[in-house]
Protein backbone atom coordinates (compact mmCIF):
# COMPACT_ATOMS: atom_id res chain seq x y z
CA UNK A 1 0.00 0.00 0.00
CA UNK A 2 1.20 3.39 -1.42
CA UNK A 3 0.28 6.80 -0.02
CA UNK A 4 1.57 9.71 -1.44
CA UNK A 5 0.02 13.21 -0.14
CA UNK A 6 1.38 16.56 -1.20
CA UNK A 7 -0.81 19.50 0.66
CA UNK A 8 -1.17 21.66 4.22
CA UNK A 9 -1.45 19.74 7.44
CA UNK A 10 -2.88 21.06 10.31
CA UNK A 11 -3.90 20.78 13.86
CA UNK A 12 -7.28 20.48 15.63
CA UNK A 13 -9.37 20.58 18.52
CA UNK A 14 -7.72 20.75 22.19
CA UNK A 15 -5.95 17.33 21.67
CA UNK A 16 -4.12 18.57 18.96
CA UNK A 17 -4.77 15.96 16.52
CA UNK A 18 -2.94 16.03 12.94
CA UNK A 19 -4.99 16.30 10.10
CA UNK A 20 -3.69 16.15 6.23
CA UNK A 21 -5.91 19.18 4.56
CA UNK A 22 -7.53 18.00 1.40
CA UNK A 23 -8.13 19.96 -1.17
CA UNK A 24 -11.80 21.62 0.24
CA UNK A 25 -10.40 21.13 3.54
CA UNK A 26 -11.43 24.05 6.19
CA UNK A 27 -8.61 25.26 8.08
CA UNK A 28 -11.40 26.49 10.78
CA UNK A 29 -13.41 23.60 10.78
CA UNK A 30 -10.47 20.50 10.27
CA UNK A 31 -12.44 17.52 12.10
CA UNK A 32 -15.60 17.88 9.37
CA UNK A 33 -13.32 19.01 6.73
CA UNK A 34 -9.98 17.19 7.38
CA UNK A 35 -8.29 13.57 7.39
CA UNK A 36 -6.97 12.74 10.54
CA UNK A 37 -3.42 10.74 10.75
CA UNK A 38 -5.66 8.50 13.54
CA UNK A 39 -8.39 7.69 11.45
CA UNK A 40 -5.91 6.96 8.39
CA UNK A 41 -3.76 4.71 10.33
CA UNK A 42 -6.65 2.92 11.78
CA UNK A 43 -8.22 2.03 8.40
CA UNK A 44 -4.49 1.04 7.25
CA UNK A 45 -4.03 -1.12 9.93
CA UNK A 46 -8.15 -2.90 9.60
CA UNK A 47 -7.75 -3.24 5.50
CA UNK A 48 -4.12 -3.39 5.29
CA UNK A 49 -3.37 -5.54 8.21
CA UNK A 50 -0.96 -7.85 5.71
CA UNK A 51 0.44 -5.61 3.81
CA UNK A 52 3.65 -3.37 3.56
CA UNK A 53 2.71 0.54 4.26
CA UNK A 54 4.19 3.19 2.60
CA UNK A 55 3.22 6.70 3.43
CA UNK A 56 5.31 9.68 1.71
CA UNK A 57 4.07 13.09 3.11
CA UNK A 58 5.31 16.43 1.21
CA UNK A 59 3.00 18.84 3.66
CA UNK A 60 4.28 21.51 5.94
CA UNK A 61 3.40 20.88 9.66
CA UNK A 62 4.67 25.07 10.72
CA UNK A 63 1.42 26.60 10.91
CA UNK A 64 1.46 30.10 12.67
CA UNK A 65 -1.21 29.54 14.89
CA UNK A 66 0.52 26.69 16.90
CA UNK A 67 3.64 28.17 17.38
CA UNK A 68 3.60 28.62 21.01
CA UNK A 69 3.35 24.71 21.15
CA UNK A 70 7.06 24.02 22.94
CA UNK A 71 8.95 21.89 20.52
CA UNK A 72 7.13 23.53 17.55
CA UNK A 73 4.46 22.08 15.31
CA UNK A 74 6.70 20.19 13.26
CA UNK A 75 7.61 17.79 15.65
CA UNK A 76 4.33 17.62 17.71
CA UNK A 77 2.86 16.67 13.76
CA UNK A 78 5.27 13.92 13.44
CA UNK A 79 5.45 12.53 16.66
CA UNK A 80 1.11 12.75 16.48
CA UNK A 81 1.21 10.64 13.41
CA UNK A 82 4.27 8.17 14.64
CA UNK A 83 1.88 7.39 17.35
CA UNK A 84 -0.87 6.32 15.59
CA UNK A 85 0.83 4.12 13.73
CA UNK A 86 2.89 2.51 16.71
CA UNK A 87 3.54 -1.07 17.11
CA UNK A 88 5.37 -1.77 20.27
CA UNK A 89 6.79 -5.06 18.97
CA UNK A 90 9.42 -5.04 16.98
CA UNK A 91 11.70 -7.35 14.87
CA UNK A 92 14.30 -8.16 12.16
CA UNK A 93 14.41 -9.55 8.78
CA UNK A 94 12.39 -9.25 5.54
CA UNK A 95 8.90 -7.75 6.21
CA UNK A 96 5.84 -9.17 5.06
CA UNK A 97 3.61 -6.70 6.54
CA UNK A 98 4.66 -3.08 8.71
CA UNK A 99 4.67 0.62 8.47
CA UNK A 100 7.03 3.26 7.06
CA UNK A 101 6.82 7.18 6.50
CA UNK A 102 8.59 9.39 4.15
CA UNK A 103 8.08 12.60 5.41
CA UNK A 104 9.26 16.18 3.59
CA UNK A 105 11.03 17.50 6.44
CA UNK A 106 11.75 16.82 9.61
CA UNK A 107 10.75 18.63 12.86
CA UNK A 108 13.04 21.78 12.69
CA UNK A 109 12.12 23.18 9.50
CA UNK A 110 9.06 23.31 7.11
CA UNK A 111 8.29 22.03 3.88
CA UNK A 112 9.05 24.65 1.01
CA UNK A 113 8.45 25.41 -3.11
CA UNK A 114 10.61 25.75 -5.65
CA UNK A 115 11.12 29.48 -6.60
CA UNK A 116 8.79 29.20 -9.80
CA UNK A 117 6.41 27.24 -7.44
CA UNK A 118 6.11 24.35 -10.12
CA UNK A 119 6.29 21.98 -7.12
CA UNK A 120 7.80 21.34 -3.99
CA UNK A 121 11.46 20.82 -3.55
CA UNK A 122 10.85 17.31 -1.64
CA UNK A 123 8.98 15.86 -4.78
CA UNK A 124 11.01 17.47 -7.13
CA UNK A 125 14.07 15.74 -5.84
CA UNK A 126 12.14 12.78 -5.32
CA UNK A 127 10.91 12.56 -8.93
CA UNK A 128 14.47 13.20 -10.23
CA UNK A 129 15.64 10.31 -8.33
CA UNK A 130 12.60 7.71 -9.58
CA UNK A 131 13.22 9.43 -13.08
CA UNK A 132 17.07 9.22 -13.40
CA UNK A 133 18.52 6.96 -10.42
CA UNK A 134 21.67 6.10 -9.32
CA UNK A 135 24.59 3.85 -10.84
CA UNK A 136 25.62 3.29 -7.26
CA UNK A 137 22.79 1.83 -5.64
CA UNK A 138 21.12 -1.82 -5.97
CA UNK A 139 18.04 -1.92 -8.40
CA UNK A 140 15.38 -1.87 -7.22
CA UNK A 141 16.15 0.50 -4.37
CA UNK A 142 14.70 0.48 -1.15
CA UNK A 143 12.22 3.44 0.49
CA UNK A 144 16.00 4.25 2.48
CA UNK A 145 17.73 4.56 -0.91
CA UNK A 146 15.32 7.00 -1.58
CA UNK A 147 15.62 9.17 1.20
CA UNK A 148 19.20 9.26 0.58
CA UNK A 149 18.75 10.60 -2.91
CA UNK A 150 16.62 12.63 -2.14
CA UNK A 151 18.45 14.60 0.44
CA UNK A 152 21.55 14.54 -1.88
CA UNK A 153 19.70 16.40 -4.42
CA UNK A 154 17.86 18.87 -2.15
CA UNK A 155 21.54 19.58 -1.01
CA UNK A 156 22.50 20.55 -4.37
CA UNK A 157 19.82 22.90 -5.27
CA UNK A 158 20.92 26.56 -5.59
CA UNK A 159 18.96 27.78 -2.60
CA UNK A 160 20.98 26.03 -0.41
CA UNK A 161 17.68 26.11 1.77
CA UNK A 162 15.69 22.85 1.06
CA UNK A 163 14.81 20.50 3.90
CA UNK A 164 16.14 17.94 4.80
CA UNK A 165 13.61 14.56 4.57
CA UNK A 166 13.35 12.22 7.86
CA UNK A 167 12.34 8.19 7.30
CA UNK A 168 10.26 6.89 10.38
CA UNK A 169 9.40 3.31 10.98
CA UNK A 170 6.84 3.19 13.66
CA UNK A 171 5.75 -0.29 12.54
CA UNK A 172 8.62 -3.00 12.67
CA UNK A 173 6.97 -6.08 13.97
CA UNK A 174 8.59 -8.35 11.70
CA UNK A 175 11.08 -5.79 10.57
CA UNK A 176 12.07 -3.05 9.12
CA UNK A 177 9.69 -1.92 5.38
CA UNK A 178 11.77 1.00 4.93
CA UNK A 179 14.69 -1.69 3.70
CA UNK A 180 12.65 -3.65 1.14
CA UNK A 181 13.75 -3.50 -2.03
CA UNK A 182 10.70 -1.85 -4.36
CA UNK A 183 11.45 1.10 -6.10
CA UNK A 184 12.90 1.03 -9.44
CA UNK A 185 15.94 2.60 -10.24
CA UNK A 186 16.60 3.58 -14.04
CA UNK A 187 20.43 3.96 -14.21
CA UNK A 188 21.23 0.75 -12.57
CA UNK A 189 18.38 -1.20 -14.88
CA UNK A 190 20.17 -0.21 -17.73
CA UNK A 191 23.86 -0.42 -16.57
CA UNK A 192 22.58 -4.22 -15.63
CA UNK A 193 21.04 -4.52 -18.67
CA UNK A 194 23.93 -3.35 -20.77
CA UNK A 195 26.49 -5.18 -18.76
CA UNK A 196 23.74 -8.50 -19.01
CA UNK A 197 24.19 -7.90 -23.20
CA UNK A 198 27.67 -7.80 -22.77
CA UNK A 199 27.85 -10.85 -21.39
CA UNK A 200 25.44 -12.09 -23.52
CA UNK A 201 27.69 -10.60 -26.88
CA UNK A 202 31.12 -12.29 -24.88
CA UNK A 203 29.31 -15.65 -24.59
CA UNK A 204 27.67 -15.40 -28.13
CA UNK A 205 31.49 -14.72 -29.46
CA UNK A 206 32.71 -17.27 -26.88
CA UNK A 207 30.33 -19.47 -28.30
CA UNK A 208 31.10 -18.88 -32.15
CA UNK A 209 35.16 -19.38 -31.61
CA UNK A 210 34.67 -22.35 -29.65
CA UNK A 211 32.60 -23.82 -33.40
CA UNK A 212 34.95 -22.24 -35.23
CA UNK A 213 37.83 -23.47 -33.24
CA UNK A 214 36.02 -26.73 -33.19
CA UNK A 215 35.45 -26.73 -37.13
CA UNK A 216 38.50 -26.32 -37.55
CA UNK A 217 39.99 -29.35 -35.18
CA UNK A 218 37.87 -31.32 -37.13
CA UNK A 219 39.12 -30.41 -40.52
CA UNK A 220 42.85 -30.57 -39.38
CA UNK A 221 41.66 -34.18 -38.01
CA UNK A 222 39.81 -35.05 -41.39
CA UNK A 223 42.94 -34.14 -43.28
CA UNK A 224 45.44 -36.13 -40.93
CA UNK A 225 43.09 -39.13 -41.62
CA UNK A 226 42.70 -38.98 -45.20
CA UNK A 227 46.73 -38.17 -45.43
CA UNK A 228 47.50 -41.55 -42.98
CA UNK A 229 44.57 -43.54 -45.24
CA UNK A 230 46.38 -42.56 -48.32
CA UNK A 231 49.77 -43.06 -46.93
CA UNK A 232 48.67 -46.79 -45.91
CA UNK A 233 46.89 -47.36 -49.50
CA UNK A 234 50.25 -46.66 -50.95
CA UNK A 235 52.51 -48.67 -48.74
CA UNK A 236 49.65 -51.64 -49.76
CA UNK A 237 50.11 -50.63 -52.95
CA UNK A 238 54.00 -51.22 -52.54
CA UNK A 239 53.71 -53.90 -51.16
CA UNK A 240 51.59 -55.84 -53.46
CA UNK A 241 54.10 -55.00 -56.85
CA UNK A 242 56.40 -56.46 -54.87
CA UNK A 243 55.24 -59.13 -54.13
CA UNK A 244 53.48 -59.68 -57.53
CA UNK A 245 57.29 -58.52 -58.97
CA UNK A 246 58.93 -61.19 -56.74
CA UNK A 247 56.12 -63.76 -57.42
CA UNK A 248 57.04 -63.37 -60.93
CA UNK A 249 61.00 -63.39 -60.72
CA UNK A 250 60.44 -66.50 -58.91
CA UNK A 251 58.04 -67.90 -61.20
CA UNK A 252 60.62 -67.21 -64.21
CA UNK A 253 63.14 -68.54 -62.22
CA UNK A 254 61.39 -71.77 -61.71
CA UNK A 255 60.85 -71.97 -65.24
CA UNK A 256 64.12 -71.70 -66.86
CA UNK A 257 66.00 -74.21 -63.67
CA UNK A 258 63.26 -76.52 -64.95
CA UNK A 259 64.12 -76.42 -68.35
CA UNK A 260 67.45 -76.74 -67.91
CA UNK A 261 67.39 -79.36 -65.22
CA UNK A 262 65.09 -81.43 -68.02
CA UNK A 263 67.44 -82.97 -70.77
CA UNK A 264 64.04 -83.19 -73.28
CA UNK A 265 63.85 -79.77 -72.67
CA UNK A 266 66.71 -78.99 -74.89
CA UNK A 267 65.04 -80.35 -78.08
CA UNK A 268 62.25 -77.77 -78.42
CA UNK A 269 65.68 -75.40 -78.29
CA UNK A 270 67.08 -76.91 -80.53
CA UNK A 271 64.47 -77.01 -82.47
CA UNK A 272 64.30 -73.17 -81.89
CA UNK A 273 67.42 -72.52 -82.80
CA UNK A 274 67.12 -74.43 -85.87
CA UNK A 275 63.86 -72.62 -86.71
CA UNK A 276 65.47 -69.61 -86.25
CA UNK A 277 67.03 -68.51 -89.23
CA UNK A 278 66.61 -71.06 -92.32
CA UNK A 279 67.18 -68.35 -95.25
CA UNK A 280 70.73 -68.46 -93.40
CA UNK A 281 71.14 -72.45 -94.55
CA UNK A 282 69.75 -71.68 -97.91
CA UNK A 283 71.86 -69.29 -98.32
CA UNK A 284 75.14 -71.34 -97.41
CA UNK A 285 74.21 -74.01 -99.53
CA UNK A 286 73.13 -71.48 -102.59
CA UNK A 287 76.67 -70.49 -101.84
CA UNK A 288 78.29 -73.22 -101.80
CA UNK A 289 76.83 -74.79 -104.72
CA UNK A 290 77.48 -70.88 -106.82
CA UNK A 291 81.41 -71.38 -106.19
CA UNK A 292 81.35 -74.91 -106.89
CA UNK A 293 79.99 -74.51 -110.25
CA UNK A 294 81.99 -71.15 -110.69
CA UNK A 295 85.42 -73.23 -110.38
CA UNK A 296 84.25 -75.66 -112.84
CA UNK A 297 83.44 -73.60 -115.45
CA UNK A 298 86.68 -71.66 -114.34
CA UNK A 299 88.94 -74.54 -114.78
CA UNK A 300 87.39 -75.85 -117.73
CA UNK A 301 87.75 -71.84 -119.38
CA UNK A 302 91.00 -71.94 -118.48
CA UNK A 303 91.76 -75.60 -119.82
CA UNK A 304 90.54 -74.57 -123.25
CA UNK A 305 91.65 -71.69 -123.49
CA UNK A 306 95.30 -72.95 -123.16
CA UNK A 307 95.28 -76.09 -125.25
CA UNK A 308 93.63 -74.46 -127.58
CA UNK A 309 92.86 -77.96 -129.00
CA UNK A 310 90.26 -79.24 -126.18
CA UNK A 311 90.46 -81.52 -123.43
CA UNK A 312 91.87 -84.57 -125.86
CA UNK A 313 95.32 -82.49 -126.68
CA UNK A 314 96.16 -82.09 -122.74
CA UNK A 315 98.75 -84.60 -121.39
CA UNK A 316 98.95 -85.92 -118.18
CA UNK A 317 100.96 -83.02 -116.45
CA UNK A 318 98.72 -80.53 -117.60
CA UNK A 319 95.78 -82.87 -116.22
CA UNK A 320 97.62 -83.31 -113.18
CA UNK A 321 97.98 -79.75 -112.82
CA UNK A 322 94.28 -78.76 -113.88
CA UNK A 323 93.25 -81.64 -111.41
CA UNK A 324 95.15 -80.02 -108.70
CA UNK A 325 93.68 -76.87 -109.24
CA UNK A 326 89.94 -78.55 -109.20
CA UNK A 327 90.03 -80.42 -106.21
CA UNK A 328 92.25 -77.02 -104.75
CA UNK A 329 88.90 -75.14 -105.67
CA UNK A 330 86.34 -77.73 -104.17
CA UNK A 331 88.35 -77.62 -101.09
CA UNK A 332 88.15 -73.85 -100.74
CA UNK A 333 84.30 -73.87 -101.88
CA UNK A 334 83.62 -76.50 -98.95
CA UNK A 335 85.71 -74.63 -96.73
CA UNK A 336 83.89 -71.31 -97.24
CA UNK A 337 80.73 -72.47 -97.52
CA UNK A 338 81.34 -74.45 -93.51
CA UNK A 339 82.85 -71.67 -92.58
CA UNK A 340 79.59 -69.47 -93.43
CA UNK A 341 77.49 -72.27 -91.80
CA UNK A 342 79.56 -72.18 -88.93
CA UNK A 343 79.38 -68.53 -88.22
CA UNK A 344 75.10 -68.29 -88.84
CA UNK A 345 74.39 -71.47 -86.26
CA UNK A 346 77.04 -69.69 -83.78
CA UNK A 347 74.84 -66.51 -84.11
CA UNK A 348 71.41 -67.77 -84.01
CA UNK A 349 72.85 -69.97 -80.66
CA UNK A 350 73.70 -66.92 -78.98
CA UNK A 351 70.63 -65.17 -80.26
CA UNK A 352 68.34 -67.85 -78.45
CA UNK A 353 70.34 -69.02 -75.08
CA UNK A 354 71.57 -65.46 -74.21
CA UNK A 355 68.44 -64.09 -72.67
CA UNK A 356 67.96 -67.30 -70.62
CA UNK A 357 71.48 -66.53 -69.31
CA UNK A 358 70.22 -63.10 -68.22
Amino acid sequence: MLIYFVGHGGFAGTSHDFYLMLHRANASSLRATGLSIDALAEVLREQARQARRYLLLDCCFAAAAFRSFMGGPDQTAIEKTLDAFAVQAKSSGFPGRGTVLLCSSDQKSPSLLLPDESSTMFSHALLDVLKNGDLHRSHPMSLRDLKELSEDRLVALPEKNAPRPGLYSPDQSEGDVADVPLFPNVRAEEEQRRQTEKEKRRQVEEQARGIEEERVRKAKEKEQRRRVEEERRHQKEKVEEEKRQSIEVDSSKAILVSQLAQPANAAPLSKMAENAEPEARRLAKVTFWVMFIGYIALVAFYAIFITGAGLMSLNSSSLLFFGALLLLGVFGSFLGAYRTFRKQNKKKHDSVHRPLDN
